[in-house]
């Protein structure tokens, strides 16, 4: 802890650094200035230390808060986009009396906070804010987003009061006023362009392992999560690579995956084949049963909502993972999100006028369609839904969706429609995005990329793996998520991302020769739904439909929602879908209602 009368700093470190071991944060300069906290890491370390070299600066020791702090010294508020890494920062400078925080542009950092007239608190988790005499009251426009399965709101919490700032932003508090701005964003007119696939494919895998690289930078072993996929078997082979030629920076290196034996998730065969393929140590470990989770407890202590069903269903191999010493794991998220383009760039298809390879990829994603968006279309309905209609104006796009209704609405039927209107819940969910820079693209798939780094779904669900995993003493690092990844995945081509029947096409091409072929030209993913219906099913018994908190608030309607509850429980698919995850997250937001603003007590 550091104070000085009414500022107040402190830092609970994981250090799963080498160079953390030496840090004491709060850090201050030699004169007593700048003092600052710093959760995270810094990737590209030896470049910033040549330029502060160049401006006569020269860090006092190797650690990463070190050279935030110089990096602020030399640049101030401009240091952050210098950064690359995954941090959330907050430094004090007496001297300005000015708070400067900033948190990294995929916001895998988690950084709340709270101000009025008085007082400004912040902190990497809600609870830390409650101690501060902190306004709760719930946000009803977030509980419907949750309720919804789409948390776009990048800059909200569930709590009226607090609030996130958002990923790639500055927060600057001084005595009369608190402003935040982006420091930093992708630009538009970056391209990527080769001769060939070769080229593409040489490109990525050199910026991939560094992107690996610069993530085993560890104290002790460091584990990685195998689930049989392609992103991650991508990085288990490229870490062991790695430390085979003496590059890593860590202790040892091993694998862990979790087994559903007898479920459509259990993928020990893709599992095994890259374990055998590479010959790294392998560790399996069943799937944690949802007996096993008290989501109850998670909310009291944590004043969050519940950690989510293939979170938790994760929680013995993490758990594995570190009693075999690994503080550091690192996982495959993120390789979906910006390799794997989507149905939409049939529209740049149409939009160039390349009508055949229109038609061959309409029929490819017509036979593909259950098994890529959960329900079965025709070759003319994904022509409108795919190509035509995201080439439209924004405002005709918008009332194409509004016309649809009520029959495709955006949210589960359970939702009251008066909370939804109160809330304005549907039209948040169909509104077209206002970023002004989207003007700029012509390319629907980079309109896409570029959306989707800008909203909130990503570092909601990022934060809340960060703090999950973190209570367990671990950090959670995720290569797909470098900025020198994304960066490159925006620049690239759209048949980079996707083409014919095969989605990440420039990460399959990297991979041969490393990967096993059955992973490598895999195009199937597996269903994660049984331990989402089993979580359902537990936590429905510890709760009533005909007594929720929720449905007195007017949120839900428990009728709809108790029919939707025994419809799944007789569903022979494994859910039909995403259905059993809108279900589930109507149970927790009960628990989470309950335990926050209500009896706190369940029925179980």
């Amino acid at each position: 802890m550091w104070s000085d009368g009414p500022i107040a700093m402190g830092q609970r470190m994981l250090h799963a650094t080498p160079e953390s071991i030496d840090e004491k944060q709060p850090w201050s300069d030699e004169a007593g200035r700048c003092h600052l906290v710093f959760d995270g890491r810094i990737d590209n370390g030896p470049d910033l230390r040549a330029q502060l070299a160049s401006a006569g600066i020269e860090p006092r020791n190797n650690t990463d808060a070190e050279l935030v702090l110089r990096s602020y010294q030399l640049w101030g508020e401009e240091f952050a986009v210098k950064l690359i890494g995954d941090f959330a920062i907050v430094i004090w400078d007496s001297q300005t009396e000015t708070l400067i925080a900033a948190r990294d542009p995929s916001g895998m950092k988690p950084f709340y906070y709270y101000a009025d007239r008085k007082k400004f608190v912040c902190g990497s988790e809600l609870h830390q804010l409650f101690h501060c005499d902190v306004p709760c009251e719930p946000n009803e426009e977030m509980v419907g987003e949750y309720l919804a399965c789409r948390t776009y709101s990048a800059d909200s919490t569930l709590y009226r009061s607090i609030h996130q700032l958002l990923a790639a932003h500055l927060l600057i508090v001084r005595r009369d006023r608190l402003v935040t701005r982006r420091y930093y964003d992708l630009d538009p007119a970056h391209e990527i362009r080769h001769r060939n696939d070769d080229e593409y494919a040489d490109h990525f895998l050199s910026i991939f392992k560094e992107a690996v690289r610069c993530r085993m930078r560890a104290v002790g072993p460091v584990a990685a999560d195998l689930s049989g996929g392609l992103d991650s078997s991508s990085i288990v082979s490229i870490a062991l690579i790695l430390q085979e030629q003496g590059e890593a920076r860590c202790d040892g290196f091993e694998s862990f995956s979790q087994m559903y034996p007898g479920f459509s998730c259990d993928e020990s065969e893709y599992i095994n084949a890259v374990a055998a393929k590479c010959g790294v140590a392998l560790n399996l470990e069943l799937s944690t049963p949802a007996s096993e989770v008290d989501l109850a407890a998670q909310v009291r202590k944590f004043r969050d909502f519940p950690n989510y069903p293939n979170l938790t269903s994760g929680f013995g191999f993490r758990r594995l993972e570190r009693r075999k010493g690994a503080r550091v794991s690192i996982t495959g998220e993120g390789g979906d999100e910006w390799f794997s383009g989507s149905f939409s760039d049939n529209a740049d298809l149409l939009r160039s006028l390349r009508i055949r390879a229109l038609l061959r990829q309409l029929r490819i994603d017509a036979n593909q369609s259950e098994m890529r968006m959960m329900h079965a279309n025709g070759p003319m309905r994904l022509l409108l839904s795919s190509a035509v209609i995201p080439l439209l104006p924004p405002v005709v796009r918008e009332f194409v969706r509004w016309r649809s209704r009520p029959s495709r609405l955006p949210y589960p039927k359970w939702v009251n429609p008066d909370f939804a209107r109160r809330t304005d819940l549907y039209s948040r969910m169909i509104a077209e995005s206002r970023l002004r820079r989207l003007s700029d693209m012509r390319e629907v798939q980079r309109r896409q990329i570029y959306e989707l780094f800008h909203n909130g779904e990503l570092p909601v669900i990022g934060a809340m793996v960060e703090q999950a995993i973190g209570r367990i003493g671990q950090e959670t690092r995720r290569p797909f998520f470098d900025r020198r990844i994304i960066e490159f995945a925006f620049g690239l081509p759209n048949d980079q991302l996707r083409r014919g029947g095969f989605e990440r096409v420039i990460v399959r091409n990297a991979m041969t020769g490393i990967l096993p072929e059955v992973v490598r030209t895999r195009v199937t993913k597996a269903n994660f739904n049984p331990p989402v219906m089993e979580s359902a099913k537990y936590n429905a018994g510890l709760i009533s439909f005909d007594r929720m908190e929720i449905a007195e608030r007017g949120w839900v309607d428990p009728v709809k929602l108790k029919s939707g509850f025994e419809t799944l429980m007789a569903s022979a698919r494994d859910g039909e879908g995403d259905y059993a995850f809108y279900v589930w997250l109507a149970i927790a937001a009960e628990i989470w209602h309950r335990v926050i603003f209500g009896a706190g007590k369940l029925e179980g």
